[in-house]
Parts: C-alpha cells; structure tokens; sequence
C-alpha cells in the first residue's frame, strides 16, 4: 500500500529544516523522512530515525502521528526481516489508528497484517485482513489502493486455486485502476489475469490479456516476458515464444523456469541436442537457487535460534525476579510476626505492672487513710486528756491498748502488700496446694480469689489485684461455693479458715 514516488519527492523538497531544533522538531522531521523514504522504495532497516518519532508521539498521546511513526517503525523491522518486532509495531499502531480515525491508515495495517500472513501461507487469514483493508479504504475512498486492495484479493484466491472469484476481484481491480488512470496498475491487471486465464486453459484470452499488460508497462518486466513465452507455447506460436523467453533470461531473474520452458520448445522442435543444454541449464539454475534458499532459511534459523536465546535468557530473569520477591515477601512476613508477638508480650508485661502499681496505689490510699484515722483518734485523745474527760490513772491503759491497735492495722497492710502477687510467696503457695487437692476443680484464678478471701482483702482489693470486675468477681465467688460446699449454707471465709 503505497502512494506515488512523485509525491514522496514533492514531501522531501518541501522538509525545511530550522536552524535549532527542539524536540518536537526532531520527531516531525524523522516521520516525514521515514515517510518519503517509503513512498519511494527506499528500504530503511535502521529504525533510529524513526525511534525519535515514536518516543515522542507515544509521550504526548498524539494519536494521528503516533499511529504513523508504530506503522513506520514495523516497516523498518519487515526491511530487516524482524517479524516479531514489525508484528509488535503493528499491534501497537492500531489503537492509535482507531483512535484518530484515520481510515485510510487502519486499511494499511490492516493489508500489512494481511502481508504477515501471506508470508506464512496461511490464505484464509490473508483473505480476511485483505478484506478488512478494502472496508476501510473504501472509507477513505482512496481509489488507488482500493485498486491494490482488489488486485490483492484476486491474487489471494488464484492461489486458492478459486478463479472465478479471483478473476471477479482483477475485473473490479481493472476498473478502479482505469479510474486513477495508472498504467502501471493496469499492467498488473491484466498480468494476473492473463495467469488465471493461463490455468484455466483459456490460451486465447490469456494472450490477449498478456499483450495488454505489456502495452500499459513500459518498464521491463520479466515476469510478463515469461507468461507471455509459456502461453504462446500453448497456441504453438513456439518461435515468438523462444524469443520473449531469452528477452527474459538476460534479466538473470527466473532462470529455472525460463531454461524448463525453453527444453519445452526444442522438445517440440525436435531440436534435442539444444532441449538437452537447456535441460542441464535448467537443473544447475535450480540447484544455484536451492543454495540460495537453504542459506536464506540458515540464516532465518540462526535468527530464529537467537531469538529464542534471548527469550530465553529473559524468562530466566523473570522467574529469578520472582523468586527474590517471594523470599523478600516470606521474609517481610515473618518480621512481621515476630515483631507482633514482642509488642504482645510487651503489652503483657506493661498490663502486669500497671496492675501491680494500681494495688501499691490502693494499699498506699488505704495506709493514708489508717494513718488519718489513727491521727484524728490521737487528737481526739489529746482532747479528751485536755478537757480532762479521762481519769490520769487510765492514760497508760488507754495508750498501750492504741498502740497495740496501730501496730496490728499497720502489719496487716505489710502482708496485704506482700500478697499482692501470690504466686510468689509461700503461704500462697502451701495454701493453694492444699486447697487444690481438696478441691481439684478450682481454677487457677479461683484459687488466687480463695487465698484473697482467706487473708481478708476487702472487695475493692481484691478487684484491683486482678483486674476484674464486680459482676465477674461475684461469678468467680458463686463458682467457688458450688466447688468446696454445694449443698451446706456454711461461708466460704468460714471453710477457707479452716484450711492450714
């Protein structure tokens, strides 16, 4: 799918350059050079110039131009014999193609998937995208490649070996051709029909329709020279024909079938010996040009086997890059988990002090509390002995009785402040141990609020010790009496007393 060379000369003497070229300039000047060179089958395999154009259209989402510079980049990779990448490049223009609604490049990319698949021989997906790029031309109403699109067409169901169909297609071909007034089109036309004429046994039009196309192309065509050779043997018009077949060999193109046509003719002559040259001609044409081959297809699996190297090579990479992240992961999650369960046990031991201070705090309030009580008591003493309300004889009595009083309050918070933490002192210990095996049932949280009751902690105590609340302290008490006295209305201080 091409425009015409002159117009690709008008666009590259119509490029001028500035003086200082910034970005924008660089990539609007690398698309239309790329553009020229392919409107005049100039094959660039390089892709630098384009690359600047890629990069910056992609950058700035400008759509237009962007599908242009990805169609121009696959033409480079197709130059160079790159199918991956030109099909990579194609896949990448059409979005951009849709999206700036350029018909007449969408029908482009479409015949040049169509072309990728026709290198393949895969003829219905040729048919199908040739199809789809004639749709959108016709929306564009280029005529000229509507033309190509219908030549292609024609050409894909010749191989099909379907020539109704494919003569239909040059017929339509040959009209839009007419209409753009191209020779060189019209040539072709006729070219390709005078084959389908040629295999259909149709000797009479296929020369006709030889003759024409080589009236239209004034350019050598070896090609032509040679169908034409192959049908006038066909009418027996063999002299005409050795002449159009050795025009063709001085091309040097399509030797073997020119030589295997040429035997045809002195075979009919009866000119053995020259049939016999022509026929070691023939077999060395074609062993030069299966060389040929075998070193193309070489040289096409040393690029396949690279290719498949590098891929290779990168899924190794891919699958290391995934292992790292997944040790990076496992190793993440399991500082994660340790690091949970330190501050656990942090919080654990933080609760376990607070509690501790929160019983000091109690016991402490309680000693202030004594204390303020044994003061007023002593002022209200020193009262009484100022008014002289109690007899001088009982003051001794009176103050040792107090004394005795004040030391056993003031014990009796030392060891309220020693069993605070119970698990650590022995009369818990040797207490809890007979109790237990008493009682078996208790729990250890039953056992602690048993040794509270016996020492005679007050209830207020007794919840700041363990951190609990009133409703819950009483369910722990109903518990206890079911376990040590279920059917006897005897007290629970009463039965833990009794226990040494």
């Amino acid at each position: 799918m091409k425009t015409r060379p002159d117009s690709a000369i008008k666009l590259l003497k119509s490029i001028r350059l500035p003086n200082k070229l910034n970005e924008e300039d660089h990539a609007a000047y690398s698309l239309l050079l790329s553009q020229a060179f392919d409107k005049c089958d100039i094959y660039i395999e390089s892709d630098s110039i384009i690359n600047t154009a890629v990069s910056f259209y992609s950058k700035t989402n400008n759509a237009p131009k962007a599908a242009y510079a990805y169609f121009y980049f696959s033409r480079c990779a197709k130059n160079r014999h790159d199918q991956q990448l030109r099909a990579n490049r194609l896949i990448q223009a059409f979005p951009y193609a849709v999206q700036s609604k350029d018909y007449q490049l969408i029908g482009f990319l479409n015949a040049e998937k169509a072309d990728i698949f026709r290198e393949q021989r895969m003829l219905d997906s040729v048919i199908k995208y040739d199809k789809k790029s004639l749709q959108y031309l016709s929306m564009a109403k280029d005529r000229r490649n509507i033309a190509l699109s219908y030549l292609g067409l024609g050409s894909d169901y010749y191989q099909k070996e379907q020539y109704s169909l494919a003569l239909s297609y040059m017929h339509k071909a040959l009209q839009d051709s007419y209409k753009v007034k191209d020779s060189l089109l019209i040539s072709s036309c006729y070219g390709n029909s005078s084959l389908i004429y040629y295999y259909l046994k149709q000797y009479n039009r296929a020369l006709n329709a030889i003759r024409l196309a080589l009236a239209y192309n004034t350019q050598y065509d070896y090609a032509q020279w040679m169908n034409l050779g192959a049908i006038l043997i066909k009418t027996g018009k063999l002299d005409s024909a050795e002449f159009y077949l050795k025009k063709a060999i001085q091309t040097k193109m399509a030797l073997p079938d020119c030589y295997m046509l040429l035997q045809e003719i002195y075979m009919n002559k009866h000119m053995y010996k020259d049939a016999l040259l022509y026929s070691k001609q023939y077999l060395a044409a074609k062993d030069s040009s299966y060389r040929q081959t075998l070193t193309s297809s070489f040289s096409g699996l040393e690029r396949k086997i690279n290719y498949e190297e590098v891929s290779k090579q990168n899924q190794k990479l891919i699958i290391r890059n995934q292992q790292y992240i997944m040790l990076i992961a496992i190793s993440s999650l399991l500082i994660f988990i340790i690091t949970t369960i330190v501050l656990i046990e942090r919080n654990k031991k933080k609760k376990q002090k607070i509690k501790i201070v929160s019983a000091r705090n109690i016991i402490n309030l309680q000693k202030i509390q004594l204390q303020s009580e044994q003061i007023s008591k002593i002022a209200i003493i020193q009262k009484l002995i100022q008014l002289q309300l109690i007899p001088k004889t009982n003051l001794s009595q009176i103050g040792a009785q107090y004394l005795k009083i004040f030391n056993e309050e003031h014990n009796k918070l030392i060891s309220e402040q020693e069993v605070i933490s119970p698990n650590t002192g022995p009369s818990f210990e040797s207490f809890s141990l007979e109790l237990k095996r008493r009682f078996p049932s208790l729990t250890e949280k039953e056992l602690q609020i048993c040794y509270y009751i016996r020492v005679g902690f007050n209830l207020e105590l007794i919840l700041a010790s363990l951190n609990i609340k009133n409703d819950t302290y009483y369910k722990y008490r109903s518990n206890i009496r079911k376990k040590i006295c279920p059917h006897e209305n005897t007290k629970i201080e009463q039965i833990l007393s009794a226990i040494p």
